[in-house]
């Protein structure tokens, strides 16, 4: 059984097969881009606290895992972080039916997590403001930038790689 395509027929068993795929080598590429804006973030968040406002983000104190931990790797876990994103939205194009919508809550909840938690430290209450703060802002540059990425590369499965119809 065939059925009209833009003035071709196709068998009617492939055009609505409802599998989505993702251009592999431009999610990457819009994920490192994103990795390096996150990291410029968590950059501005540690100078504007420390050199403005005259904080120190991860000072030494009893427990925590980030007590006294260096702000060159606070910096580099939030290009981590974009790129571990980018891994799950790959992940959640091939094994899910609403890939975005599933990749906006868990963004959206990871975000609120690392928000939080500087709150569960022994820091001081400016150092884990100041953190939390940063965390959020460089949680809602991850989100957005991938979301945009995302709704741009994500195609159904018979559409990708094909030459328009014309």
């Amino acid at each position: 059984m065939t059925g009209p395509l833009h003035g071709r027929t196709v068998p009617a068993g492939t055009r609505d097969s409802g599998r989505m795929r993702v251009d592999g080598t431009r999610l990457w590429g819009a994920g490192l881009a994103t990795a390096l804006v996150a990291e410029l973030v968590a950059c501005l968040g540690v100078l504007i606290v420390g050199g403005v406002f005259d904080i120190e983000l991860f000072p030494p104190w009893k427990r925590g895992v980030l007590s006294g931990m260096p702000t060159s790797a606070f910096i580099v876990l939030a290009g981590m972080g974009a790129l571990l994103a980018t891994l799950i939205l790959q992940f959640l194009v091939a094994l899910t039916p609403a890939p975005l919508r599933v990749f906006s809550w868990i963004m959206v909840l990871l975000t609120l997590i690392f928000t939080v938690a500087p709150f569960s430290t022994g820091a001081p209450p400016a150092a884990q403001i100041a953190t939390g703060l940063i965390d959020l802002c460089v949680g809602l540059v991850i989100l957005s930038l991938l979301s945009q990425a995302g709704h741009s590369m994500i195609r159904d499965e018979e559409s990708f790689g094909s030459a328009p119809l014309d």
